[in-house]
């Protein structure tokens, strides 16, 4: 395994101002829950950011790698992903219910949409 470079670091402050910088946005800025929305809004994006950007990853292994090597690789992944995928679920549901005017919205189309 490579040691981190100043590369990795430079990678992960990147996407760590670029995350950060949601909170000072959005709808979530200027609610009147912010003291809750902000960490759920932060849960998502990472959640979000760790599965999108994993696929590449996984994808280009696949092409230079051993099926042995990527089979590890896809099922550690898949550890991971099995607990964070419920949490961006479960953030994004309570974040809709305080942004949207009732819980009744959810089941308007607007609601439905941003459930999906």
């Amino acid at each position: 395994m490579r040691k981190h470079s100043g590369g990795r670091v430079a990678s992960v402050a990147g996407a760590t101002l670029v995350v950060l910088s949601f909170l000072v946005t959005g709808h979530t800025s200027s609610n009147p829950q912010r003291w809750l929305l902000a960490p759920l809004l932060l849960v998502h994006l990472w959640v979000a950011a760790f599965w999108f950007g994993s696929l590449w990853s996984l994808y280009s292994s696949s092409a230079i790698e051993t099926a042995q090597v990527t089979a590890v690789l896809a099922a550690k992944f898949t550890a991971i992903a099995s607990w964070l995928v419920p949490g961006i679920a479960v953030a994004g549901v309570v974040m809709a219910t305080k942004l949207l005017p009732s819980a009744g919205a959810l089941l308007m189309p607007y609601g439905l949409l941003l459930l999906v």
